[in-house]
């Protein structure tokens, strides 16, 4: 961090990364976030005793044209401090982030389109985060589970995840500690 001639930390381009990673990961108003008892019920694979204590965070993103609709796009995603019991389901897709030791599961229930695994980097000129590159890409995902093997960063996050309901609605989840 850069200091003034008074000796005062310039705290503006921290909290501007902190309402944009707030912006990007609770901007979608048709998120719904299940509270604690629903968190604990199996999703698509079934979740143990011992994931409950070691899963960081639990979010729902389901879009209210589509629940309207009776159309099925809902994504789960759950993060791990330790591998998930869905790594070893032969019919999990697992990628590589970025970095690695800890994980995220990304679990369609239904199907969504247009999945996107992005590098994400700080751009001075604009103050913001930025897409560098796809490291993953689906155009279709149909009752599938994905896990990440990256890192839940406290800082400033290096990826996110980007994809499509049925209905047309675009999500993101930035991969950073805490959703």
């Amino acid at each position: 961090m850069e200091l003034d001639e008074k000796g005062n930390v310039k705290m503006k381009k921290t909290i501007g990364l902190l309402l944009l990673i707030l912006i990007l990961t609770v901007g979608c108003s048709d998120n719904s976030i299940k509270d604690k008892e629903d968190s604990s019920k199996p999703v698509q694979n079934q979740i143990t005793k011992e994931q409950e204590v070691q899963k960081q965070d639990n979010f729902v993103f389901e879009s209210k044209d589509d629940i309207q609709n009776n159309i099925k796009s809902k994504v789960v995603i759950n993060t791990y401090y330790e591998e998930p019991d869905s790594l070893k389901d032969k019919n999990t897709i697992i990628l590589n982030g970025l970095m690695e030791g800890e994980f995220i599961e990304f679990i369609v229930e239904g199907e969504i389109k247009d999945f996107k695994h992005v590098e994400l980097v700080w751009d001075e000129k604009e103050n913001a985060l930025v897409e560098k590159s796809i490291i993953n890409k689906f155009d279709k995902l149909t009752n599938q589970t994905i896990v990440i093997k990256t890192y839940l960063p406290d800082g400033i996050p290096s990826e996110k995840i980007v994809w499509k309901t049925l209905s047309g609605k675009t999500y993101e989840f930035v991969i950073a500690q805490n959703g």
